[in-house]
């Protein structure tokens, strides 16, 4: 099929992936509040919030698929702070029996994604994507209505002390994870705008460390020794995949990386198809085919390498799970 992206597609398929990870956090985020609060009918609303939350992240990935991208579907950066200040109110309100300061804690994430959802909202949508996020705008109002209702009735207004604490937290962890987001929002458009269908690598010689990466990768992936691509890592370097719910830091968390990435896929072979590169940052877009869960699958992903003084700081690892279906279903 010919390539049909207009100049502003990158954009639009960054924001999407943008909604799809801000819903994804979501998910987990009521999965931590589930497991804590104690009253069968709050359980039984947020088991119905978090199908919602589920549902479209599940319908703006099919709108992005259906753009011939690709439906990044991991939490965002700051998503294992957020389930962290869940996890907090769920533990406070385990050793209380309170629910009130789980919802507390719910509150201070779903004003983030109200908040957005409302700024999105103001975008100019294409015919099929408009309905959805008006309608996740609407979501987002009931959502943090009911909660704001419950924790009213139980003494936590915003005119109580726990309320007004957890309104302040509320803005600022919107004043927070926003900036977070945005950042890397730019990374997923940058990613989108060099896709090889849309512009040419360059037939330069690339940098040191993106050539010692190509060449590690391929030892990793031929003898299953993970020495040499984890020394390529800096002590404080952050790894991200679809694999793995959180990030991994560090020498250890490179080490644990790899080795998940050979647990994962015993039998692969990955080629490079195409690099582009700007100062400090390359992205390599790669397709690799090998033996899934029994099943001979090839897939396609993007890998985005930060890097400096000759050593990765950041690598994002992206891909579409969905290619994977037949191999894990």
């Amino acid at each position: 099929m010919p390539n049909s992206w207009r100049a502003d597609g990158a954009s639009l398929i960054a924001d999407l992936n943008d909604l799809i990870q801000l819903d994804r956090d979501a998910v987990e985020t009521y999965t931590v509040a589930l497991n804590s609060v104690q009253d069968a009918t709050v359980r039984e609303t947020l088991a119905g919030f978090r199908a919602e939350h589920q549902r479209r992240a599940e319908a703006l990935a099919e709108v992005v698929r259906g753009r011939g991208a690709m439906a990044i579907e991991l939490p965002h950066i700051t998503g294992p702070f957020k389930i962290a200040v869940q996890a907090m109110g769920g533990a406070i309100g385990l050793a209380t029996r309170k629910d009130a300061t789980v919802l507390l804690s719910l509150r201070v994430v779903e004003g983030q994604v109200r908040e957005k959802y409302t700024r999105f909202a103001g975008k100019s949508w294409p015919a099929d994507v408009a309905p959805i996020v008006q309608g996740a705008t609407d979501d987002e109002a009931r959502h943090y209505a009911w909660i704001s209702e419950q924790l009213r009735a139980a003494g936590f207004g915003e005119q109580s002390l726990a309320g007004s604490v957890g309104a302040a937290a509320e803005a600022l962890h919107t004043f927070v994870a926003n900036p977070i987001e945005a950042a890397a929002r730019k990374v997923m458009e940058f990613v989108e705008q060099n896709r090889p269908d849309m512009v040419r690598t360059r037939s330069a010689p690339h940098a040191t460390i993106v050539e010692a990466y190509r060449n590690a990768l391929r030892s990793l992936e031929t003898d299953g020794t993970v020495d040499w691509i984890v020394s390529l890592f800096e002590g404080t370097a952050t790894l991200s995949s679809p694999r793995s719910p959180t990030p991994e830091h560090g020498i250890d968390g490179a080490r644990r990386f790899w080795n998940d990435y050979r647990l994962a896929f015993p039998t692969v072979t990955t080629t490079v198809d195409g690099v582009t590169e700007a100062p400090g940052v390359a992205t390599l877009q790669w397709t690799s085919r090998g033996m899934v869960g029994g099943h001979d699958v090839t897939w396609k992903g993007i890998t985005v390498i930060e890097h400096a003084n000759n050593r990765i700081t950041r690598l994002l690892q992206l891909y579409d799970a969905a290619q994977l279906a037949p191999a894990v279903a």
